[in-house]
């Protein structure tokens, strides 16, 4: 489960790399009929993305927490702080502007 404060995105990937969904959602502010969190199922290839500046993200995970256990990133997408992740990310921020309501594709 997801909490914020602000205006973000959730997008979901097949193994690919293939956007299969994306969910807008927010605070109240935005309106009420916005989610105000999003579950995510495990082994779910995802990346949230924060559509305007202070938002806040907590994700809650099934434990326990390894610190020295590396995130696992996906092959097909760019490093972090790579030249393409940029243009990649601003991609991403492009298809989430494209909906017309507050979700799209398959959970």
């Amino acid at each position: 489960m997801i909490a914020i404060r602000g205006m973000m995105a959730l997008v979901e990937f097949d193994d690919q790399g293939t956007v299969t969904g994306i969910w807008r959602f927010g605070s109240e502010k935005y309106g009420s009929d916005l989610a105000a969190g999003v579950e995510v199922s495990p082994r779910t290839w995802h990346t949230v993305i924060a559509l305007e500046p202070g938002c806040v993200l907590l994700e809650v995970k099934a434990g326990p927490f390894d610190p020295n256990q590396p995130k696992d990133l996906a092959a097909w997408a760019p490093e972090e702080s790579s030249a393409l992740a940029q243009g990649y990310l601003q991609g991403l921020v492009e298809l989430t502007g494209e909906l017309n309501g507050t979700e799209t594709g398959a959970a």
